[in-house]
């Protein structure tokens, strides 16, 4: 999944890092978590319009284990692609 989201291939992408996911949301690895997150909120952004503020979950979810190394550009995709009123309903 990562490959396709660095080759600008974000629908390829979404199967694998759906299911890197799953496997992620079943361990201890933080950093790894918040990495398939952000990597697939990129990924859903850019492919499926219709899935944007998933998307923009994901983002916001990735935050709470990002390494504080990669957490400036997490929070830079975050402020650029926040949705108005998405967590209003």
């Amino acid at each position: 999944g990562r490959c396709h989201v660095l080759l600008k291939r974000p629908e390829t992408a979404i199967e694998p890092l759906s299911h890197a996911l799953k496997l992620r949301e079943a361990t201890d690895d933080a950093a790894e978590l918040a990495a398939v997150r952000d990597e697939l909120a990129r990924a859903l952004w850019e492919a499926r319009p219709d899935e944007r503020e998933r998307a923009t979950e994901l983002a916001e979810l990735a935050r709470s284990g990002m390494p504080a190394e990669r957490l400036p550009e997490l929070e830079k995709w975050v402020l650029a692609h926040a949705i108005p009123d998405a967590g209003v309903r």
